[in-house]
């Protein structure tokens, strides 16, 4: 049933992203390496920082930062995303690319689209699960980041409301699921656990045993494990591809803590109305 699961979501993340391919995006270019190419086929700000995060960790660490309602969200067996974060080609932080779409409204902009409900079960906040948790913590992250991801600026999707957004949502999420963090950390036998305490070096050999060579960062608060950062380059194929540049990790060399998961999560109803829905 898990397979399945991941599988479609996996399915319904691809078949998203392939609404927005372009013509003249070519399979084997790769960002920072091909000044030449649409910076609608690949990102000017070419070095991408997918941060995916383990919320049961978070609220742990964090005593009270997390309502039961939070924890009945957060999808069990998954990590689900905090951003998509370009970088310069030098690997500089840059954010807030245009002030003129620093929505306030980004809910409301994919509300009809199909991907608002792997957005509201991958991409949750320790904040809450009401609309305007979820609207707030969308708002900033494309307003701080999805801005800096030239694929999804107007010119190249168009005009449409949400279109932006849109594109920009899709990618973070089709990588989120192409990189599985959960499961390529079981396959090494590194699971939730009341007990257990891992080394670093583990944790990041896994990854790499099951992606390939690329950067790597640790994030933790205390012992406990609450974040993983992959380095990535945007592609002409599978929108991006690994990347080797320095990454800051936070996490200690050993004792390490992968808390147990919550309870299986509620079945939340997103709709496409009012707040109630959630």
């Amino acid at each position: 049933m898990r397979f399945l699961e991941v599988a479609l979501c996996l399915l319904t993340a691809s078949a998203a992203a392939a609404q927005f391919s372009l013509d003249q995006c070519r399979p084997e270019t790769i960002a920072c390496k091909a000044p030449s190419e649409s910076t609608c086929c690949l990102p000017t700000n070419g070095n991408l920082v997918l941060a995916v995060q383990f919320l049961p960790g978070y609220c742990k660490a964090v005593k009270g930062a997390c309502s039961h309602e939070v924890m009945d969200a957060i999808p069990k067996g998954q990590w689900t995303l905090h951003g998509l974060w370009p970088n310069t080609c030098d690997n500089y932080q840059i954010f807030d690319c245009d002030r003129k779409r620093m929505y306030k409204d980004t809910r409301d902009r994919i509300v009809y689209s199909p991907i608002l409900q792997n957005m509201t079960r991958f991409w949750v906040t320790f904040k809450g699960s009401e609309v305007s948790h979820f609207n707030d913590f969308w708002s900033h992250e494309f307003g701080k980041h999805g801005t800096c991801y030239s694929p999804s600026n107007p010119e190249c999707v168009g005009s449409s409301k949400g279109a932006d957004v849109e594109r920009f949502f899709t990618d973070a999420l089709y990588l989120r699921s192409k990189y599985d963090v959960f499961n390529a950390l079981k396959a090494a036998s590194i699971v939730p656990s009341k007990t257990a305490a891992y080394k670093s070096a583990d944790i990041v050999t896994a990854l790499l045993n099951a992606f390939g060579q690329l950067s790597v960062a640790l994030i933790c608060k205390g012992p406990y494990l609450t974040e993983i950062r992959l380095a990535l380059v945007g592609s002409g194929a599978g929108i991006a591809k690994n990347a080797d540049f320095y990454l800051p990790g936070t996490c200690p060399r050993y004792g390490i803590v992968y808390t147990e998961e919550h309870s299986e999560p509620t079945v939340l109803n997103i709709g496409n109305g009012s707040e109630n829905e959630i």
